[in-house]
């Protein structure tokens, strides 16, 4: 979605590129670490799944530490909770100065 229509989009394109190169060699905005997609033929491209992967020792030992933990947090869960037990507060101390 964008504010402006196709026609002016060709127009407005190099001016806010000149724009931004102008903020970032005045150091006020930072410089893009990857490149962002321009069209939609780029934006796809980045969605696309990355290939799969065999499981390593260290993802095997995640998804381990992972299901202990959601068991873990399944049995506190189900726990009944427990009501507030009320503690009598003792009334203050009133220190009175000795007479002079």
């Amino acid at each position: 979605m964008s504010i402006l229509t196709p026609v002016e989009r060709p127009f407005i394109k190099p001016v806010s590129n000149a724009v931004f190169k102008f903020a970032v060699s005045i150091k006020l905005c930072p410089t893009l670490t990857s490149q962002l997609p321009t069209t939609r033929h780029d934006a796809a491209s980045y969605s696309a799944a990355a290939p799969a992967q065999p499981p390593t020792p260290a993802d095997a030992d995640a998804e381990r530490r992972r299901a202990l933990a959601l068991r873990a947090l399944d049995v506190r869960l189900s726990e009944p909770v427990a009501a507030p037990v009320s503690v009598p507060i003792p009334p203050p101390v009133v220190v009175n100065d000795p007479p002079k």
